[in-house]
């Protein structure tokens, strides 16, 4: 199986200019959030020659700009398909997804999206003196869990303690915003170093990760680092 970067905002020059987000299609007919400019992420999926009418299952991390303004371009092309959200997302994203035709699934707590693929369940955050509250995916590989993370505004060490105690056993890839793109080198260095202890073998940080913490995380896991870029292709265990 594979995940494909359909479109990714990670750069401060990205962020200043909107341009602003995060998608990953996992396989051929699940996509994990859908970026935060409508014409980008288009034209990214036809760059990458993806079949939207496959697409049965979307996961919406959280319900913020940059990660769900993709949505409804998407859900004109498909025919009643569920769109996986936290409980306590927005009254207006739920609509509006109805309206759109498809189904909406709320996922509180662990809880199965297709074989093999599971949302943690919905975590609490606190973003700009407001609550929030996302959800991560988890696919189950030979070598571990696979972990992917919308914004990991619930703290990254927070999801994955959630994963490896649900789990029981040590992370094989950790993929996607890791949310330290405002964080000291020192606080950096501590989430390493407890990811290490958690058993996170791999790692590919993007979007909202930042430029510092992407540098250290490339320095502290070597080999074992992952670069992510629009149509990066990451192939997983069978």
């Amino acid at each position: 199986m594979t995940i494909k970067v359909i479109a990714t905002g990670s750069t401060r020059e990205e962020r200043a200019d909107g341009n602003w987000g995060l998608s990953l299609l996992v396989g051929d007919a699940l996509l994990f959030d859908t970026y935060g400019v409508p014409a980008v992420f288009q034209r990214r999926l036809q760059e990458e020659g993806i079949d939207v009418s496959a697409i049965r299952d979307i996961v919406i991390s959280h319900d913020h700009w940059d990660h769900t303004c993709g949505l409804w371009s998407i859900m004109l092309r498909t025919k009643g398909c569920r769109v996986h959200v936290c409980p306590r997302a927005s009254n207006a994203l739920v609509k509006n997804i109805e309206l759109f035709g498809g189904t909406v699934n709320s996922c509180g707590e662990f809880q199965l999206i297709r074989d093999g693929w599971v949302s943690t369940g919905e975590l609490p955050a606190a973003y700009n003196g407001n609550s929030l509250y996302e959800h991560a995916l988890v696919l189950k590989s030979p070598l571990g869990p696979v972990v992917v993370t919308g914004c990991a505004h619930p703290g990254i060490c927070s999801i994955l303690e959630k994963v490896r105690h649900w789990s029981g056993s040590g992370i094989y890839l950790v993929l996607g915003g890791f949310h330290l793109l405002d964080a000291a080198d020192a606080e950096i260095l501590e989430i390493i170093a407890r990811m290490k202890d958690l058993g996170v073998a791999n790692v590919a940080p993007t979007h909202c990760t930042g430029e510092r913490a992407t540098e250290l995380l490339r320095e502290r896991f070597g080999s074992h680092f992952i670069t992510i870029r629009n149509g990066t292709h990451v192939d997983l265990p069978e």
